[in-house]
């Protein structure tokens, strides 16, 4: 960073412009994982699904961009990053 901008607003729109590629990435990879795996027929099952691939994703990319804006090095942002999602899991009720 050159100092033009602040850490935050660099990582919130960071996050703002990478959603359009999340939602691509989420409708591609879902597509072809409905349609393989032959989940419950019905169009708004498979929407259903994207989008909760979609969020997933979004979720994911903004916490990485968060950590990653707060430690130095790029192997430790990797590393909390990795521990902060495995926590998150680890701790929910209802896996999927």
């Amino acid at each position: 960073m050159n100092g033009h901008y602040g850490v935050m607003v660099f990582v919130i729109s960071n996050s703002l412009s990478s959603l359009p590629f999340l939602f691509f990435i989420a409708f591609v990879s879902g597509s072809i994982i409905y349609l393989m795996v032959q989940l419950h027929h019905g169009f708004e099952h498979y929407i259903y699904f994207v989008l909760l691939l979609f969020v997933e994703l979004a979720c994911a990319d903004s916490l990485m961009m968060a950590v990653a804006s707060v430690c130095p090095s790029f192997l430790v942002g990797i590393l909390i990053g990795s521990g902060i999602q495995v926590c998150q899991y680890a701790t929910t009720s209802r896996p999927f």
